[in-house]
């Protein structure tokens, strides 16, 4: 007999072999219950009486058929759960449920089963079932339980030998993967097991050591079975997965020492070769040229002119420091060939520093792996979430969230509001912002008094103006009540009251309780969204001639003009061809103004142009200006690791740029002031506070 407890002597005597008896685990209870849901009340083993009783209602079974025969059966199980027959029926069921695929019922049943018959003869046999269900059905605990119950009180050598595969399985499913490699690892050197089943024993380790450990049980198992003769086929595997965890919680100084063990001890081990290239890798990632930069954008593919675009402003930027050496890179927009760019720039090039990339899923994936290699990286990138990648990714490009609360500022400090009505595209960029700026103006304990969505690609926009307006729901109007109940009170003729009533509803005012609509959406649709909010009587003039014309016009008692509010998507050419005057003194912010009349910007564009033949664009100014940063730390620093730059650059004062003055906050977004600008005369202007404006005389 085996047991697996306590390696015992049969010779130490009978209290020892009961010592050994009483450390192995108890049976256990499957957990069932009733129908309504309620706990069974412990079984109690039935008497001879209950089991004639059972036995002649299964004689009764066996001389029916069909639904006649089902209820017996139920009523055999549910009297007398406890009886022989009643584990013959619960038995049949389970088999025959199992064989039908129907795999919860027939856990069911093998679980009552052994709940009510747990010392009968088929009682291990129905466990392992029950544990093999459960296992397949992800009821893993319940499964451990019961493999290791069967383990131990296993006695015959091919019981035992199952039960260890499926013993290590569940171990392995239940997040205990190494106490699996010990089981599996004492079976592979079991002399009185076939060479099949001690291969077959290995192979199931090393691929636990190669998928299933942790960083803490890896590094248990090493530290216990490092020196180990046993552990001798698994050493080098352990060593290269616990090189590589330590590499990637940067303790280089331990993953280092493991690889080198690994080429030394284990010369002809298959794990040699990839411990030898990654020793390299990692000697070769601390190798720097501090004047060599990377430059990854996409200079091929569908992105191909913003790459082309941006590479020019950048090297506009590093023509006047021949010191520093570009090794470009073409992401072509892929993600892969991203990563692979950022490992090249860091093992052959030894850069101490990428710009780029540009595109959205290139940026994510170069992000990850320039964090892993601990290479400072500028993105140029708006995709949510890169700074966060950790402290070695750095954003300079314009993001959702800082238009929406520079907006919210602007409105809030410059302009004196407080209360806003949105209208907002169901797109990402239109969804972000609106959520954005909304808990902007919560924080500033604000109000957003009305809101509405239409569909990105929607061209009339009717419907969400009148419903902002509350001219679409007349009916939860108090005032459209009172002016129907006027018309009603005079009892005209029918066809005038419906006269009446219809210009009332037509010259109904619309409800503007708000100072500013926010509209997070394209030059070109303000353009048909702005004569939609005119024509429903909203006014987005404050001229006061202009306001007394309006006045006298609709007849309306109070006017309360609004200024539409928008962020860079309306910084266009565009917009002031499809909007025409309806978005005169309209307000927005961007991170770049081309015709800001300040020198460094005017000499961008005219040496842009020089060299491009086109007038540079936020994505040009933002990649000239991410260079310019650069070159200005690395040359001021001179740092000589990329972890001073990295600290460098956080501790950068502000950098004064052609998209305006910014730094580095501490979580790596760049921090800047955006630009305010209006429309005025028919152009995009700066804006300035009307007291700002100089007085006549």
């Amino acid at each position: 007999m085996q047991k697996k407890c306590l390696i015992l002597q049969i010779t130490v005597g009978t209290l020892l072999c009961l010592a050994a008896l009483a450390c192995l685990p108890p049976p256990p209870i499957p957990h069932i219950t009733n129908k309504d849901g309620s706990s069974y009340a412990p079984p109690v083993q039935a008497s001879a009486l209950e089991e004639s009783q059972a036995e002649q209602l299964a004689m009764e079974i066996e001389l029916l058929r069909g639904k006649a025969a089902t209820s017996k059966e139920n009523q055999l199980l549910e009297k007398y759960p406890t009886t022989a027959a009643a584990g013959d029926v619960f038995f049949s069921r389970a088999i025959k449920a199992h064989k039908a695929g129907r795999l919860p019922e027939a856990l069911d049943y093998y679980a009552r089963l052994l709940y009510f018959q747990p010392d009968s003869q088929k009682a291990n046999q129905v466990r392992l079932e029950y544990g093999r269900l459960c296992l397949e059905l992800g009821r893993t605990q319940e499964a451990l339980e019961t493999f290791r119950f069967l383990y131990a009180n296993a006695e015959l050598a091919d019981e035992i030998d199952k039960l260890a595969v499926l013993y290590a399985d569940s171990l392995s499913q239940n997040g205990h993967p190494d106490q699996a490699l010990e089981l599996l690892v004492e079976r592979r050197n079991n002399d009185n097991l076939s060479q099949d089943r001690r291969n077959a024993a290995e192979q199931s380790a090393k691929q636990i050591v190669v998928d299933g450990l942790s960083f803490a049980q890896s590094q248990r198992l090493w530290d216990k079975y490092a020196t180990n003769s046993k552990w001798e086929f698994l050493q080098p595997s352990l060593a290269f997965r616990l090189a590589k965890l330590y590499y990637h919680i940067r303790d280089f100084e331990r993953s280092e020492k493991l690889l080198k063990q690994i080429v030394d001890q284990f010369p002809s081990s298959k794990w040699s070769e990839p411990a030898s290239n990654f020793y390299s890798r990692l000697k070769n990632r601390f190798r720097l040229k501090p004047n060599t930069i990377g430059i990854m954008l996409p200079l091929s593919g569908r992105y191909k002119v913003y790459g082309e675009r941006s590479l020019a402003a950048i090297r506009m930027v590093f023509a006047k420091s021949p010191e520093l050496k570009l090794v470009v890179k073409d992401t072509q927009g892929d993600p892969t060939i991203a990563a692979s760019h950022v490992e090249s720039l860091v093992l052959d090039e030894h850069a101490i520093a990428i710009i780029g990339p540009l595109s959205s899923k290139a940026s994510f994936s170069a992000a990850l792996k320039a964090e892993e290699l601990n290479i400072p990286m500028l993105a140029l990138s708006h995709r949510d979430g890169l700074p966060q990648i950790g402290p070695y990714v750095f954003r300079t490009a314009l993001t959702v969230e800082a238009q929406a609360r520079a907006l919210a500022k602007t409105a809030f400090e410059t302009l004196g509001m407080t209360r806003f009505a949105i209208l907002y595209p169901r797109s990402r960029y239109g969804s972000q912002f609106t959520s954005i700026f909304w808990d902007e103006v919560n924080r500033r304990q604000g109000e957003i008094r009305g809101i509405e969505a239409y569909e990105h690609d929607q061209t009339t926009f009717s419907k969400p103006v009148r419903k902002l307006v509350g001219r679409w729901y007349r009916n939860s109007r108090p005032d459209y009540h009172a002016r129907k109940n006027k018309i009603l009170e005079r009892k005209l003729p029918p066809h005038r009251t419906a006269a009446a009533l219809e210009k009332m509803q037509k010259n109904l005012p619309p409800l503007v309780d708000f100072d500013a609509i926010v509209i997070p959406d394209s030059g070109r649709n303000i353009g048909l969204i702005a004569p939609a909010l005119a024509f429903e009587d909203i006014v987005m003039t404050k001229d006061p001639k202009t306001l007394q014309k309006i006045k006298k016009a609709t007849g309306y008692e109070e006017i309360h003009p609004v200024t539409l509010l928008g962020a860079s998507t309306w910084n266009s050419p565009r917009i002031l061809r499809s909007c025409d005057r309806y978005c005169e003194n309209a307000i927005f912010v961007d991170g770049y103004y081309a015709d800001n009349p300040n020198p460094l910007v005017r000499d961008f564009v005219s040496s842009f142009k020089e060299v491009t033949g086109a007038s540079p664009n936020l994505v040009d100014a933002q990649a000239f200006d991410t260079a310019g940063m650069l070159r200005w730390v690395l040359e001021g620093s001179k740092p000589a690791t990329r972890e001073a730059l990295q600290e460098n650059l956080l501790k950068a004062s502000y950098f004064n740029g052609v998209t305006g003055k910014f730094r580095f906050a501490k979580n790596g977004e760049a921090d800047k002031e955006l630009f305010t600008l209006t429309i005025s005369d028919k152009a995009i202007q700066l804006y300035k506070k009307p007291a700002d404006t100089p007085q006549e005389g």
